[in-house]
C-alpha cells in the first residue's frame, strides 16, 4: 500500500508533457537531480494511481527503462478518451508522437488542461480546503498554483476571501509582506504536502515567500 505520508515544502512548479513539449502550470512533477529515488518513484506511483491506474499496471511500467511522465501522460489520455491505459501506451511508439495519438483519439490539448485542472482543484479541496470549484475557476484564470495556495492560506487566517487576498500580492512584494499586512505569522506559509499530488512539485523548494 502506498504510503501517502506528507513530505516536502510546497512547491507549484508543474509540469505536463503536451504533444511532446512540455508546458508549465499542469500536472507533472519533474523531481531535480539527486532527489531520493525512493521518494520520486513513490510520488510517481502515487500520481499513476490518482490517474485512475491499477496498482499491477503502475508497478509494471514505473521501471527505469521508461519515462514516467509517458506513463503519466497515457493515464490522462486514457482518461479524456474513454480508452484503456495499456492501449493507450500502446499507441505511443516510435512512428506515433503523443500529438498523433490525441489526433487518432479525438483529443485536444484544452480537453487535457481541463481534465488537469479540475484534478488539481479537486485534490486542492482534499488538502487545504480550498472549495473545488474556487480552486478551478482561479486555474482556469491562469493564476499561478503558488499564489492560489498562498493566499488561501492566508485567507483562512485572516478570514478573507481568497481573491482578496490574492489582489494583495503585487509584482513588487512577496507572500510574507502580504502576511505581515494581514497580521498573520509568516510561518504558516510552510506548507507540507504530498508529493505525488498533482499540484506537487520537487520537495526541496524552500517553501511560499
Amino acid at each position: 500500500m502506498v504510503n501517502r505520508k506528507k513530505v516536502g515544502t510546497i512547491i507549484l512548479t508543474g509540469l505536463f508533457l503536451l504533444g511532446g513539449a512540455v508546458m508549465p502550470g499542469t500536472i507533472l512533477a519533474s523531481p531535480p537531480p539527486g532527489q531520493n529515488n525512493a521518494r520520486v518513484s513513490e510520488a510517481y506511483f502515487e500520481q499513476a494511481l490518482d490517474l485512475g491506474v491499477n496498482k499491477e499496471e503502475a508497478a509494471k511500467y514505473l521501471n527505469p527503462e521508461i519515462n514516467p511522465r509517458e506513463l503519466l501522460h497515457a493515464a490522462a489520455i486514457a482518461n479524456v478518451s474513454g480508452k484503456p491505459f495499456a492501449e493507450v501506451l500502446a499507441m505511443r511508439n516510435l512512428a506515433n508522437t503523443w500529438q498523433d495519438v490525441e489526433a487518432t483519439l479525438g483529443i485536444t490539448k484544452e480537453q487535457l488542461r481541463t481534465f488537469h485542472q479540475k484534478m488539481m482543484a479537486e485534490q486542492m479541496e482534499e488538502d487545504f480546503a480550498i472549495p473545488k470549484q474556487v480552486a478551478f475557476d482561479l486555474l482556469v484564470q491562469k493564476y499561478d498554483l503558488h499564489d492560489i495556495l498562498a493566499a488561501n492560506t492566508l485567507a483562512k487566517a485572516a478570514n478573507k476571501p481568497v481573491v482578496d487576498v490574492l489582489a494583495m500580492k503585487k509584482i513588487n512584494n512577496l507572500w510574507k509582506d502580504v502576511a505581515q499586512e494581514l497580521g498573520v505569522k509568516k510561518d504558516i506559509l510552510n506548507l507540507t504536502i504530498n508529493p505525488g499530488r498533482a499540484y506537487a512539485g520537487p520537495s526541496d523548494s524552500p517553501g511560499l515567500r
